[in-house]
């Protein structure tokens, strides 16, 4: 005897998923702080930092100057996730 056709006989029914959501509950897609990553790994690569001290003074640049308090709304509504 299969072990689904004991678990039915004894009343048990198998589990099915009816919602919509994605199997997973991670999507890189949906997450604002890749979006952020991703406008840093660009602007640092736009530095062309080769040294510890100049990929420091990069990041700090880029961190004070470049992303603003506007950037993370945005990356927080393009993922759907409001404030």
């Amino acid at each position: 005897m299969r072990y689904g056709q004991n678990n039915r006989e004894q009343g048990f029914e198998p589990l099915v998923c009816t919602s919509q959501e994605p199997e997973t509950l991670y999507s890189p897609d949906l997450s604002p702080i890749e979006l952020c990553w991703s406008k840093l790994k660009q602007l640092l690569r736009s530095a062309k930092a080769r040294t510890r001290e100049a990929l420091d003074q990069a990041l700090s640049k880029i961190i004070n100057d470049c992303i603003s308090a506007d950037d993370a709304l945005g990356w927080f509504a393009h993922c759907g996730l409001f404030i």
